[in-house]
């Protein structure tokens, strides 16, 4: 056997074992629509900005700065999400602002 043909064997042998691999791996069982996903997000928004305001239940003007430091990052966070487009951002942090 020349060098070419040992080359040409451990590449195929190496092509194989990686497509095994790939193969074989688990995907998730579970796979969430575009909803669910959204949903789960938007509660979790709801309960970090719930944590964020429980912090100064008193002091309105320091509740109503921090609501509005969490909504700016909130915006920000989701303008990098690919399940949200500028409408949905503005329906959420109008919803959020509600709250």
């Amino acid at each position: 056997m020349n060098s070419d043909s040992i080359y040409t064997l451990v590449g195929i042998l190496l092509f194989a074992y990686v497509s095994v691999l790939i193969l074989r791996s688990k995907t998730p069982q579970i796979i969430k629509s575009k909803t669910q996903k959204r949903k789960e997000i938007l509660s979790e928004y709801k309960k970090k900005l719930d944590d964020a305001l429980e912090s100064c239940p008193k002091d309105k003007e320091l509740r109503t700065a921090e609501k509005k430091s969490q909504l700016k990052k909130f915006s920000d966070e989701l303008s990098r999400n690919i399940f949200f487009d500028e409408d949905d951002i503005k329906d959420v942090i109008m919803e959020l602002a509600k709250e």
